[in-house]
């Protein structure tokens, strides 16, 4: 006990000394538009760590319906809109992805079938685009940090849209001929598209460049949810548990935060991979947000921010982070806010990867008797391949 209370004392000690521009640590929640019953989650972040997207309940005159919000410190949530519809439907839009400077963003718009949505802020206007080659049944779900290419899934199938030209490039099949493929995101210069294709035992994370196409990465029961700036990482959920693939290690399960942790997922990864969030269950099925890092890794992340002097008493649960900013500092999600209502936030936490974040995270676990993270560890696909459970693909 003794040992455990100084490990903790030891390093809030040294957090404490740091200088002032490094106490940024902190949570906020990021509100709901005006609503009888509030919900809201997060689903992106700018490269820069500036805005978030992502869906709200709102009030129509009618019922309750889904918007999406585009929110930023000096403007708070604000509604990106929703159709004009027949009395008896239901309007609707959602935001899944954003440019790296929050400028542009993707999503869906409409009633059933469902349309791709673009909006653009243009000095402080936010107003939807129409951009050209972007068909009525397309629907982008991911978007380049320069906001110039915008992936998703058409009629006839995975398309990347150059939106300067209107130059559509349908990304075709797998080797195997395969052609059911969800896209779920691009990386940051917009030459890497990954997602999950249909193969016969199941979802398979997939991988496309311009020099080979699309490619499995991983074995079956697997999806890609998220990619490095550059491409070169990935990360999602393989048979229940979070992985990150580069080309030279292949794929590694991301480790276990403790022996409660029965199984977990990857949904956002910072620029240059070295930093995984998404989250993990445990037995009673309630999620926890997580984050994992290349030096220490995985967390439960209300642990780190505790850690990190962080007051969590306006949350009762951080449940998913689902995106990180290009350097690994800013993480957004969802959770369970004081009042029992489903919120967005968005948490800081400075210096992510350092060797004091890591000695704070091992402290806390200390102080609560855990054992700790498990390590990162190679995929093992031949006990994969009987495994079960894979995470659905995104959208």
């Amino acid at each position: 006990m003794f040992v455990r209370k100084f490990l903790v004392a030891f390093f809030v000690g040294a957090w404490a000394a740091l200088p002032t521009a490094a106490l940024a640590a902190s949570i906020v929640g990021l509100g709901h538009l005006p609503l009888r019953n509030p919900v809201s989650t997060a689903n992106a972040i700018s490269a820069d760590g500036s805005v978030v997207v992502g869906v709200s309940f709102a009030d129509a005159t009618r019922f309750v319906h889904f918007e999406a919000f585009r929110w930023e410190a000096s403007t708070g949530m604000v509604g990106l809109g929703t159709p004009e519809v027949a009395p008896r439907d239901t309007p609707f839009s959602e935001a899944y992805a954003v440019s790296g400077d929050g400028s542009r963003i993707v999503g869906l718009v409409g009633i059933s079938p469902s349309r791709g949505g673009v909006w653009r802020i243009t000095e402080g206007t936010i107003e939807p685009e129409a951009v050209p080659g972007l068909g009525s049944g397309d629907l982008p779900y991911g978007i380049s940090a320069d906001g110039t290419i915008i992936v998703g899934n058409g009629s006839e199938g995975a398309f990347r849209l150059e939106t300067t030209t209107g130059t559509r490039t349908l990304l075709g099949a797998l080797p195997d001929g395969s052609t059911a493929i969800q896209v779920t995101a691009v990386s940051g210069d917009g030459e890497v598209v990954v997602g999950s294709a249909l193969s016969p035992l199941g979802y398979q994370a997939v991988r496309w460049d311009r020099s080979g196409g699309w490619q499995a990465i991983v074995s079956p029961l697997s999806g890609a949810r998220t990619v490095s700036a550059n491409g070169s990482f990935v990360a999602g959920g393989i048979s229940g548990r979070a992985f990150r693939w580069d080309a030279a290690q292949g794929s590694i399960i991301l480790g276990r935060v403790s022996d409660s942790d029965l199984w977990s997922n990857a949904a956002g990864i910072s620029a240059d991979g070295s930093i995984v969030v998404g989250y993990y269950g445990n037995m009673a099925g309630i999620e926890h947000a997580l984050l994992w890092d290349a030096a220490g890794g995985a967390h439960p992340l209300e642990d780190l921010l505790s850690g990190l002097g962080v007051d969590l008493s306006e949350w009762s649960l951080l449940e998913r982070a689902t995106a990180v900013s290009d350097d690994g500092s800013r993480i957004v999600g969802y959770g369970i806010n004081a009042d029992g209502d489903r919120e967005a936030w968005l948490a800081v936490i400075p210096e992510p990867g350092s060797g004091l974040l890591i000695g704070i995270g091992l402290a806390v676990l200390a102080a609560s008797g855990s054992n700790g993270p498990r390590p990162a560890r190679p995929v093992d696909d031949r006990a994969l391949r009987s495994s079960s459970g894979s995470p659905a693909p995104r959208p």
